[in-house]
């Protein structure tokens, strides 16, 4: 899988309530993201969730501003209890082919009591689950 800044909506952001993600991205001409292949957004998991009964949903909007002043839904992810979130987990959702506007971006829905969580998310076109290894290792 490749990322790249240009294509990030958040990079190690920390999530205590509900929030937008820190980047808006632009899906102008000029850009062509895509050209007609299925892209994903993959949000990985960086610090675990904690809290009291936390959860987490994720939902793709999009507008034709980059204010995102009356944004569509057009995707929500299903809402995923904390437990279920440790470091390195990776949540793949697919970026409808219609209904996309110009700007995309994400908005991310926390509950339970004092919720946290730190992500990463991406436009992919290719994914592939990633394997993380404990650091500290030698290699003989």
């Amino acid at each position: 899988m490749i990322v790249d800044k240009q294509n990030a909506f958040s990079e190690s952001q920390a999530l205590t309530a509900t929030a937008a993600s820190t980047n808006v991205i632009d899906l102008s001409q000029i850009r062509q993201i895509g050209d007609g292949k299925p892209l994903y957004v993959v949000v990985t998991v960086e610090v675990a969730m904690a809290g009291t009964t936390p959860s987490l949903a994720v939902s793709i909007v999009t507008d034709d501003n980059a204010a995102l002043s009356s944004p569509a839904v057009i995707l929500t992810g299903p809402t995923i209890l904390g437990a279920s979130l440790p470091a390195s987990t990776q949540l793949v959702y697919p970026i409808p082919l219609s209904g996309v506007e110009r700007f995309i971006a994400l908005n991310y829905t926390l509950a339970g009591t004092g919720p946290t969580v730190t992500v990463s998310a991406h436009i992919v076109e290719n994914f592939t689950q990633d394997v993380k290894y404990p650091s500290g290792f030698t290699v003989l």
